[in-house]
């Protein structure tokens, strides 16, 4: 499991390690202009070895924020994403994490969002 320190005045101060896995969609995150604060949780490791070695990301919305769980192939963690726009930040985070080539999942609240996404991808290819 590698960690990365991810700096910035949009980032935790007090704790700035991201699974590396995530880092990339983090550096785009934080230049989002609704973005208030990303605040990384606890990294949890020595989990079971995965089959799939694709990353993770299991995005849920709530009042304010957009939190995102993610997992490696060994590791997972819990990352708040402090916004104005909660929408807006979903959906960014879901393109950026498939633009990775991550697996990304939705809490059951979140089909709008996931069926925003899946639309504006169509249109896009």
């Amino acid at each position: 499991m590698v960690q990365k320190h991810v700096g910035g005045s949009k980032v935790s101060s007090n704790h700035t390690t991201f699974l590396e896995v995530v880092v990339p969609v983090i550096r785009e995150v934080v230049k989002m202009e609704e973005v208030r604060r990303v605040l990384p949780g606890m990294i949890t490791s020595g989990l079971s070895k995965r089959r799939d070695s694709r990353v993770s990301v299991k995005i849920s919305q709530g009042d304010g924020v957009v939190t995102l769980r993610v997992r490696g192939n060994i590791a997972t963690q819990e990352i708040f994403i402090y916004t104005s726009d909660v929408q807006a930040t979903t959906e960014f985070v879901a393109r950026t994490a498939l633009n990775e080539g991550y697996q990304i999942r939705f809490d059951k609240k979140e089909e709008g969002a996931k069926a925003e996404v899946s639309r504006k991808n169509s249109k896009t290819l």
